[in-house]
């Protein structure tokens, strides 16, 4: 058991301790076996906080919310809505599913779309916001331009276009001699409007020389074509880790993903870093309750493969959740749970997972919390525990647990179920 380290002290306060106790009456209903929180509060802060770094040199960049895969799982619709609500100019979707999703859930502001987009009928749900410019499609390649081009003479449309540039990520965009040549030769094309023109960032993260050659690659194709470039095109570059490096990534307008859940600090290795004293915030919470508690005796196997032995006598406690709801089989005998005990006489705690994730469910090890307890261990089903922690400093936060497993917070966000109920706290 490792105590934990919130900043509320809870294990010294028995006031702040009740004040930060989960309890199942948080959960959304009666038959959900897990949750997540997503903290709209904190969402907020990142978003003000990563436009205020914007605004050092000047006036604050624009900012496009990435909100892709159902943002990062954690509901598109919601989100985008308070992103918006929040001032946000534009939001960004890989699929034309997604576009679509949005726009009929009301979204009034652009939405970006990544992926290439070659064919429309008149019928199809995106030829409204297509003529309305509410969608704007990305260009990698003069076959997509001439086919959004051939749409917009179809349709009597000028279709609003951001150009890819491909500055050394070798995924998808232009070459930086295609795009001089495109730029010189748009004004042929009489049914586009060049929007925007943006790159993205391969190693913002853990490689800062190799973002300056991208940032300096874009900045020269911009510089070298300046005339043919209208004053109004949009110019974007800055993913969250490229954000948080330094201004001159931040150009006319920011693409925060990750940032707007409060990761991104954690990913800079050395190198050029934009201090600030608002920070970001981690947003989001994965939470469950204890099913099934037993007693077992030293020697034991525990879960499939018995990949885990006892040690010691032993009290583990059964978590309704497992690979089957996302939680990643590589934390097998890995993994650390924060739990919120029942008994308020026992600290908040770090807890392991013992033994192989099963596909729903996990057994965590509970001995060294009930020691020196003298109650009944019956009383602790319903305790509940906290998968992934919003708190930055717990072992299961969201980044320390994808390091564990050699992955990231993109990859285990993403792979929450669907079926895990959201939700959303003001």
């Amino acid at each position: 058991m490792i105590p934990s380290n919130s900043s509320t002290a809870e294990n010294n306060v028995k006031a702040d301790r009740q004040k930060n106790r989960r309890s199942l009456d948080q959960a959304p209903n009666s038959i959900a076996v897990s949750w997540v929180e997503v903290d709209l509060n904190a969402l907020d802060h990142n978003v003000n906080s990563l436009r205020n770094l914007t605004s050092r040199s000047g006036q604050p960049a624009k900012v496009c919310g990435v909100v892709k895969k159902n943002a990062y799982g954690m509901g598109a619709d919601v989100i985008s809505h308070r992103l918006i609500k929040l001032g946000c100019e534009m939001l960004a979707v890989y699929s034309p599913q997604e576009a679509d999703e949005l726009i009929k859930s009301g979204i009034n502001k652009p939405v970006l779309l990544f992926l290439p987009f070659t064919k429309l009928e008149r019928d199809d749900s995106l030829y409204r916001p297509l003529s309305q410019d509410r969608l704007h499609l990305s260009v990698h390649d003069f076959v997509q331009l001439d086919a959004i081009n051939a749409i917009g003479r179809t349709y009597g449309l000028t279709i609003p276009i951001h150009i890819m540039l491909d500055t050394g990520m070798s995924r998808g965009g232009m070459s930086l001699s295609m795009f001089d040549e495109m730029i010189g030769k748009l004004a042929d094309y009489k049914h586009v409007k060049l929007a925007g023109i943006y790159s993205h960032m391969a190693t913002a993260d853990d490689n800062p020389e190799f973002l300056d050659q991208q940032w300096a690659n874009f900045e020269g194709a911009i510089e070298k074509n300046a005339e043919n470039i209208p004053k109004d095109v949009t110019l974007h570059i800055g993913n969250t880790c490229a954000i948080l490096r330094d201004g001159k990534y931040h150009f006319d307008m920011i693409r925060p993903g990750i940032g707007l859940w409060g990761y991104g600090y954690e990913f800079l290795e050395p190198g050029p870093i934009i201090s600030d004293s608002m920070g970001l915030k981690h947003a989001v919470s994965w939470l469950s309750s204890i099913a099934l508690i037993q007693r077992m005796p030293k020697g034991s196997k525990v879960g499939y493969g018995g990949t885990a032995t006892l040690e010691r006598d032993s009290l583990l406690a059964v978590v309704p959740i497992g690979y089957g709801d996302g939680y990643p089989l590589a934390l097998s005998s890995k993994g650390m749970i924060r739990l919120h005990p029942t008994d308020e006489r026992l600290p908040i705690c770090d807890v392991p997972v013992l033994g192989r994730v099963n596909m729903d469910q996990i057994s965590i090890d509970l001995t060294d919390v009930v020691q020196d307890w003298d109650g009944e261990i019956e009383s602790l089903i319903g305790s509940v525990v906290e998968l992934y922690s919003a708190d930055e400093n717990a072992p299961n936060s969201v980044p320390r647990t994808s390091a564990m497993i050699g992955s990231h917070p993109w990859e285990i966000l993403c792979r929450i179920a669907e079926n895990v109920p959201r939700v959303y706290l003001k």
